[in-house]
């Protein structure tokens, strides 16, 4: 794969990574108002970690060989992959928590977080700059 169809490739991860974190704070709003169980959420978090790791695993792999090939001293495959195990545990956190409003309150966190996290990617070496 070339550099654009990498970056294509996660970008589109990334659009579905908001709709998964989406349905995971609806599903929060709607354990808050008795609207859905525990478990419920739980299935929504589930899917959001699966994703999450699934497009972690390949964006870890495609940025090495993205960051590499665009010589970036500013980026270290080490501290990325530790941000993105530090987003899985807040994402745990979130999933332990037994009261509708702790859960809220940590999945904004989370959500915040990843957000800031993949718009900090888009504009560092997904953008169709990066290669210029």
């Amino acid at each position: 794969m070339n550099p654009s169809d990498i970056r294509g490739e996660l970008l589109d991860q990334h659009v579905g990574l908001r709709g998964h974190l989406d349905s995971a704070r609806l599903a929060a709003e709607r354990w808050s108002l008795g609207d859905l169980s525990r478990q419920d959420l739980h299935a929504r978090l589930a899917e959001l970690a699966t994703a999450l790791r699934v497009h972690h695993a390949r964006e870890e792999r495609a940025l090495t060989e993205l960051i590499r090939a665009s010589d970036d001293d500013g980026f270290s495959d080490g501290e990325h992959a530790a941000e993105h195990r530090e987003l899985l545990a807040l994402l745990d956190q979130v999933a332990r928590a037994h009261d509708p409003g702790e859960a809220g309150r940590e999945l904004e966190t989370f959500c915040s977080q990843v957000l800031a996290h993949m718009t900090w990617e888009e504009r560092a070496f997904l953008n169709k700059h990066a290669d210029e």
